[in-house]
């Protein structure tokens, strides 16, 4: 029987390197949460520190230890920890599983060379740090200080089920493989392990002009596409869940694009009229269409793009879109999700 979980994702303008008044804003945005175990609370990409770090020297001073999985986080654990502390106390406050991404310094940890990664961590409702995944696919932003993490990875959470985390580029594919793009390995990994709920923090950029007021449709339809595998591999009954946490704002030149969304990937049409943003995504797709049979020069830019958005209309018939915010919203997207623990 599924169970009934809900998803808080974290949407905001964070300052690089001020942790203190991330901090304020995130608590404010999270102040009028009630304890509840049956939630799970997501923050975007390097949640609390900023993203576009100039060096290793800018970025070391808010690099965080490992911390300790499956034990009591100690005082010493927490010391050098300012993300991983958030994250427990307000995990133990809440009740409830938070996802939280920072800058890790790896050190003696069988399976991974030492250095520093962009990672996310997994902090149960009585404060443990339950799983730690490392960003595979790295942005060209960060190649300057975080090694490649070793690969995707899943796990079963008590009353939440099978879950999987990737960051941001993670969902898009190796710049360092040219065959890459078209593979789509994350959503691939993913539907191999019959994932039932996929998180994604996230600094995904502005590429597209658009309504500020509303989500934007081209990156939704983007990150559709990217889920290809995972959608052809639905069988009759399941469904699978997947929640995108960006960020908004602007730091140091560049916008990022915020429309954070939870998905529903299923075979089973819904019982409610189909949103009317779903149906400005489609509108997309056929615009890119029929823009590349006019214009070869945009065609040839877009070619791979073009590709999988002729595929889009298939694709879509099997999403729905539970919740989404603006590009440019500060605040919180707040979802119940059916999640089946039988995985």
């Amino acid at each position: 029987m599924p169970s009934l979980i809900q998803l808080v994702l974290v949407q905001y303008s964070p300052i690089i390197g001020d942790i203190s008044s991330n901090i304020q804003k995130v608590d404010s945005l999270l102040q009028d949460l009630k304890k509840d175990g049956s939630r799970i609370i997501i923050l975007p990409e390097m949640s609390l520190t900023g993203y576009l770090f100039e060096s290793i020297e800018e970025i070391t001073p808010f690099i965080e230890p490992t911390p300790p999985l499956k034990s009591t986080l100690q005082d010493s654990d927490l010391v050098m920890s300012a993300s991983i502390r958030w994250a427990h106390e307000n995990a133990i406050k809440l009740g409830s599983y938070v996802l939280i991404s920072f800058p890790e310094a790896v050190h003696g940890v069988a399976g991974l060379s030492d250095g520093i990664y962009n990672s996310s961590a997994i902090i149960d409702p009585q404060g443990m740090v339950e799983h730690i995944y490392r960003k595979h696919f790295l942005y060209e932003a960060e190649e300057h200080w975080a090694l490649p993490g070793p690969g995707f990875s899943h796990l079963e959470l008590a009353n939440i089920g099978r879950v999987g985390v990737g960051i941001c580029m993670d969902l898009n594919h190796n710049t360092k493989d040219d065959g890459s793009f078209s593979k789509c390995e994350f959503a691939k990994y993913h539907a191999e392990q019959q994932t039932n709920l996929i998180m994604v923090p996230m600094n995904w950029l502005k590429s597209w002009e658009v309504d500020d007021s509303l989500p934007s449709t081209m990156t939704l339809l983007y990150w559709i596409t990217r889920l290809k595998p995972l959608i052809d591999s639905l069988k009759p009954g399941q469904r699978v869940f997947v929640a995108a946490c960006n960020r908004i704002g602007t730091e140091r030149g560049t916008t990022f694009t915020g429309t954070s969304c939870i998905l529903e990937l299923s075979l089973s049409k819904s019982n409610q009229e189909e949103s009317k943003l779903l149906d400005l995504i489609k509108e997309t797709a056929d615009i890119i269409s029929r823009l590349s049979e006019r214009n070869p020069d945009f065609s040839r830019k877009y070619d791979e793009m073009i590709a999988m958005a002729t595929q889009a209309f298939d694709l879509l018939d099997k999403v729905q879109l539970i919740g989404s915010l603006s590009t440019s919203f500060e605040g919180l997207l707040e979802c119940y999700v059916p999640l089946d623990q039988s995985s």
